[in-house]
């Protein structure tokens, strides 16, 4: 092989190489906080399905896989006790337990800030109640289900 075909082959491999990069970078799924599109986040400490105080919240997430179709974690569900007039909703506390999170069906933002990006918009996420827990459930494993949609298409990434 010639020096210049050489030259030539070597500058269209690193031409098409270059334009790998970006597009794989792009190609990240992103983890829907807050039950919204407006909080995109890639592998975060924590997940919220609504960010308030009644929400469901998994903190300390250890990500075991985290893929373009689906991602699991496990980490410490924070759920908020009973409360009413006696205790108030602040001084009744949290429950804590293990739990799972799993993520799967990704889909597409059309604009905002994160326009063209991907998310999880099927949210799972298993609750492991002991015996004495505040809510009156059987021990083991529950599972709650959520579904995120881009509202109007909009995306946003997490500050």
């Amino acid at each position: 092989m010639s020096t210049s075909r050489l030259t030539a082959f070597l500058l269209v491999a690193a031409c098409a190489l270059s334009g790998a990069v970006p597009s794989a970078a792009s190609a990240r799924t992103y983890v829907p906080n807050c039950g919204t599109t407006y909080y995109l986040d890639f592998k975060p400490s924590y997940w919220s399905g609504g960010c308030t105080g009644g929400a469901l919240n998994v903190n300390k997430l250890r990500w075991r896989h985290y893929g373009n179709r689906t991602a699991k974690a496990t980490g410490q569900a924070a759920l908020r006790r009973p409360c009413g007039t006696n205790p108030t909703c602040p001084e009744a506390g949290l429950y804590r337990a293990s739990a799972r999170l799993y993520m799967s069906r990704p889909s597409s933002c059309r604009n905002g800030e994160a326009g063209g990006a991907r998310f999880f918009s099927r949210i799972t996420v298993r609750v492991r109640y002991r015996a004495d827990n505040p809510f009156g459930y059987r021990a083991g494993w529950k599972r709650y289900r959520s579904r995120v949609r881009a509202y109007e298409g909009t995306c946003e990434y997490s500050p």
